[in-house]
């Protein structure tokens, strides 16, 4: 017994020397880390001083109980600047390595590929530029893999799809091209994938199906082409759908009803084609459905209807036909609802008042007829209403003064008639009022001009009439003002002077007359790009303080008599 311990010794001393040989490779890399920091404006590495203290108690690193070797790294948002050290890949048991949120630059060293402990590696937020080195493939046991917000470069390395304990996948927010891992389904345990806005071209792969575990999935803002893969509707766990700002094409298809766990369902500014499928109806957890700036051209299904948690509706600009169905009224968690630019006909549903929720109403530039109903009053929440480019027609109900929380009303552009109703007065919080290019005509109610908050007004090509100016004044706030084509009288006089925020106002087309304030024009010397007097009947000498209006792009006072 005592010869075999004797005989063993030796091997025990050489184990512990190379032990000591090894942490003093790993002092000597944290060393080598440090050293190519140019800039530690927080002072993160003060005290990464060999001298004084062990290395594994510097300021964010972690050593193994036992061991004693480095398991973790975590210096972010500490705004350091340099590069990262390739001696990193000497701590064969880092498991952990954060450097997110600071200013390194230049490339992702390869040697991190021999940290094969690896189960955290997030350089998230910095400068770094250059491909991702193939050698990540070897981090078999990776979990996390956070490369956002840089500028890398260069295609996404087959090899990652050896890294098969994958749960997160981070590549966001770089200059990433080529296409998406074919092979991206041998990732079965992914849970998010990020690879929005980057330059990546060619089709979404059908292998992404096999990913199933998968609850966020962001190809957003790439260039993607190509069919969206029936297979997508195989992930049932998936809680966030974002394909939007690619050239996608052909139909929506209709499995992507089997995700039942959506949530977040964006296809937007693609050019898919075709009808959108009844089958997104089952999607009963869906918040927020944007299907907006496509070629879209069905009717809106009914089956949309049924989903009761949804808060945003997002159709616009699309080629949508038919009526908006009065059942829109059962989306009654409904905050959003934007349909505009599209070929829809009818009457708005008076059943929209039930939408109590909504904060904006967009249904402008479609084919829609018939009286604004007056139970749109009901909407008290309401925040945007814009019905412009239509065929409404009829008075503008008295009930719209109701909308106390409206900043934008907009319903030019379409037929309506009749007095403005002096009940808009009450809408104190209202920074845009658009009722131009209409039939309106008549005096404007003097309580209008209370509306201290506005900033736009727009009452072109109406029939009002009357003297304006010196209330219209009283806006001190206005930036826009076109009064054009109505028969509008008065002088613009120095009253004028107070709206000295203006950058760009049109009083053609009226009745205005006398001569034309200098204090007035003298106050507008700050605007940028429009001044038109003409067509009216102003007399006098031209003030020669429009020739110190030095920013604005366009003046005319054509068609008076000065």
């Amino acid at each position: 017994m005592a010869l075999k311990n004797f005989v063993l010794l030796p091997f025990l001393v050489l184990g512990f020397l190379s032990a000591d040989s090894i942490l003093e490779d790993e002092a000597n890399a944290l060393k080598q880390f440090k050293n190519l920091i140019t800039d530690d404006p927080t002072g993160a590495l003060l005290y990464w001083n060999a001298d004084s203290t062990h290395h594994c108690n510097w300021t964010g690193i972690q050593c193994h109980n036992i061991t004693r070797h480095v398991v973790s790294i975590s210096i972010k948002q500490r705004y350091l600047k340099g590069q990262i050290s390739p001696f990193l890949g000497n701590l064969s048991s880092l498991q952990l390595l954060n450097l997110s949120y600071n200013s390194f630059t230049g490339n992702i060293p390869f040697q991190l590929g021999y940290c094969t402990q690896l189960l955290l590696l997030d350089l998230y937020a910095n400068s770094l530029s250059g491909p991702i080195p193939s050698e990540l493939g070897k981090l078999w046991n990776l979990q996390t893999l956070d490369l956002g917000k840089n500028s890398i470069t260069g295609i996404i390395p087959d090899s990652l799809c050896n890294c098969t304990s994958l749960l997160h996948l981070y590549l966001d927010c770089n200059k990433i091209t080529g296409s998406i891992l074919g092979d991206i389904g041998n990732l079965s345990r992914l849970q998010l994938l990020w690879l929005n806005e980057n330059s990546l071209s060619g089709n979404i792969p059908t292998e992404i199906g096999r990913c199933k575990n998968l609850t966020r999935l962001n190809l957003y803002s790439n260039k993607l082409t190509g069919r969206i893969p029936g297979e997508i509707g195989n992930l049932s766990r998936l809680q966030t759908l974002k394909l939007y700002e690619n050239s996608l094409t052909r139909n929506i298809p209709s499995e992507i009803g089997g995700c039942k766990n959506l949530t977040r369902l964006n296809l937007s500014r693609n050019k898919l084609t075709g009808s959108i499928p009844g089958e997104i109806g089952n999607l009963q957890g869906l918040q927020f459905l944007g299907l907006f700036h496509n070629q879209l051209n069905s009717t809106i299904p009914i089956s949309l209807f049924r989903l009761k948690s949804l808060i945003n509706l997002h159709l616009s600009t699309n080629n949508l036909s038919g009526n908006v169905s009065s059942e829109i009224s059962s989306l009654e968690s409904l905050k959003r609802l934007v349909l505009h630019k599209n070929k829809l006909t009818g009457e708005i549903p008076a059943s929209i008042s039930k939408l109590v929720n909504l904060t904006a109403l967009s249904l402008s530039s479609n084919f829609l007829i018939g009286p604004l109903p007056s139970s749109i009053g009901s909407l008290k929440n309401l925040r945007k209403l814009k019905i412009q480019r239509n065929s409404f027609s009829g008075p503008i109900p008295q009930e719209i003064g109701n909308l106390t929380s409206l900043i934008v009303l907009d319903l030019g552009q379409n037929q309506f008639s009749g007095t403005i109703p002096v009940e808009i007065s009450n809408i104190s919080s209202l920074q845009r009022l658009s009722i131009g290019d209409n039939n309106l005509q008549g005096r404007i109610p003097d309580k209008i001009f209370e509306l201290k908050q506005l900033t736009e007004l727009y009452m072109m090509n109406n029939n009002f009439e009357g003297s304006i100016l010196n209330s219209v004044s009283r806006l001190e706030m206005l930036s826009w003002l076109d009064l054009s084509g109505n028969r509008f009288n008065g002088s613009i006089g120095e009253s004028m002077t107070k709206l000295n925020r203006l950058i760009s106002i049109d009083l053609s087309y009226n009745f205005f007359t006398g001569s034309i304030s200098g204090p007035a024009i003298s106050s507008m010397k700050n605007m940028q790009i429009y001044l038109n007097f003409s067509n009216n009947f102003l007399t006098g000498n031209i003030p020669s303080e429009f020739g110190k209006m030095e920013m604005v792009q366009a003046i005319d006072l054509s068609n008076n008599n000065l």
